[in-house]
This record gives structure tokens, C-alpha cells and sequence, in this order.
């Protein structure tokens, strides 16, 4: 049975789904490219948002 992802993942959840460091993640979110909601210091990425990254057919951070 695979795990259930939370509804809003964490940068290291982020990074580690996507294979890439915590810092292209940062770099992702600041461009505008993966949405997330930040709260007392800390950015959170809705699930759904993650998951449809990890399935196109773009690798992560790449230019657009």
C-alpha cells in the first residue's frame, strides 16, 4: 500500500518527491512555478500542486 501524503507537504517532502534540493524548491516557489502557503516562517505546497508537477512531463526547476 503506498502512503498518504499530507494535504500540505513540507520542503524536505517537496524535495524529496521531486529529487531535487531543498534550495531548488525555495527557487520553484519565489519564481511562482509551484504555489505554496507560508505561515509563521515555513512554506507549505498543497498537495495536489506537487503531484501534478511530479507527473508532467517538465522536469523540476526547468526554464520555461
Amino acid at each position: 500500500m503506498e502512503p498518504v501524503l499530507p494535504a500540505f507537504l513540507t520542503i524536505d517532502d517537496v524535495a524529496s518527491l521531486l529529487r531535487v534540493s531543498r534550495e531548488t524548491v525555495r527557487r520553484m516557489a519565489r519564481r511562482g512555478e509551484l504555489p505554496f502557503v507560508r505561515g509563521l516562517r515555513v512554506f507549505r505546497f498543497p498537495r495536489e500542486a506537487v503531484l501534478s508537477l511530479l507527473y508532467s512531463n517538465e522536469p523540476p526547476g526547468a526554464p520555461r
